[in-house]
């Protein structure tokens, strides 16, 4: 279960790591287009200007599509991460019930052992009273 859990952390950090990078990647991209749109606002309309806003307005909408595919892109591998560690865990859950069984199996054959073993004392007894008892 340590490594269940160590590998879970990981997988945590890991997607942690990723999420934060993006958002932050999402922030400085916004503010970005925000400065620009102010620098916009100040400036007179002109042919130039239109043409910067146009240009302002597929960059926002392609970074917006970016970073919702990246987003579908992070979903899925958490999916697939969850997935990995949901079979470890069942792996995990059986290799444990194995050790369970085989200590159960280890016990009854100490038990039979010992019953075994006091069966041929039992007989060996016998033999010796028999023995004894023929050569009286």
């Amino acid at each position: 279960m340590d490594w269940d859990n160590r590998l879970k952390t990981k997988e945590k950090a890991l997607q942690n790591l990723e999420i934060a990078e993006i958002k932050s990647h999402i922030k400085q991209k916004e503010e970005r287009i925000n400065i620009l749109k102010k620098q916009l606002e100040e400036l007179e309309e002109d042919e130039d200007i239109k043409d910067l806003k146009d240009r302002l307005e597929e960059n926002s909408s392609a970074l917006r599509g970016y970073f919702e595919r990246e987003i579908v892109n992070l979903g899925k591998q958490k999916n697939i991460w969850e997935n990995r560690r949901d079979k470890y865990q069942d792996l995990l859950q059986r290799i444990c019930q194995n050790i369970e069984c085989l200590k159960n199996n280890k016990q009854n054959l100490i038990e039979g052992r010992a019953g075994d073993i006091r069966e041929i004392k039992s007989i060996e007894d016998s033999m010796k009273n028999i023995k004894k008892g023929c050569i009286s």
